[in-house]
């Protein structure tokens, strides 16, 4: 599998919840715990090979840094292989990443309730949706525009990589 946990490699073809329309959840959950629950749902289903990505920074050892900012994207993706397929599912409609990836395993956990009520069929259809396009590897979005990892991403930057267009000048 291609896809890193730091920082955020978001997948091709899904669609990004503008910033602006993010809001709080109603969950209430540690990022331990939702971390966990997530892993272990996909894990329930047949999945291994997890890879959880998002743009908190983690340690030489894979945990997060404890005291440590929110990121400014609290998006997260979460890759895996599942039948010799690799798959994947993402969300960034909440504020915090914890929030997203409780969201992602409670999603995971409706496709589990297909497995075990026998709808084995309309589950891999269900799957088929979450597999990932061949031969298009998952790449962070700040490489798609030419960042660097840690390079700070300037609004006029980001102009001049989509379309051509010139970056802006202040009035």
């Amino acid at each position: 599998m291609t896809a890193t946990a730091y920082p955020l490699q978001w997948p091709a073809g899904w669609t990004r919840t503008p910033s602006w329309t993010r809001e709080d959840s109603r969950y209430s959950i540690s990022e331990g715990r939702a971390r966990s629950e997530l892993i272990h749902s996909i894990e329930m289903l047949g999945g291994d090979s997890v890879v959880l990505s998002t743009n908190i920074k983690l340690r030489q050892d894979g945990l997060p840094y404890a005291n440590r900012l929110l990121p400014d994207d609290p998006g997260i993706a979460v890759y895996w292989t599942r039948k010799g397929r690799q798959e994947v599912m993402a969300c960034d409609l909440w504020l915090r990443p914890w929030e997203n990836m409780r969201a992602v395993g409670l999603a995971i956990e409706g496709l589990r309730a297909m497995q075990r009520s026998g709808a084995t069929q309309i589950l891999e259809r269900a799957f088929s949706s979450f597999a990932l396009p061949a031969g298009i590897p998952p790449r962070p979005w700040r490489s798609v525009f030419g960042f660097g990892p840690d390079e700070q991403a300037d609004p006029g930057g980001l102009r001049s990589a989509l379309s051509g267009l010139p970056p802006a000048t202040s009035p």
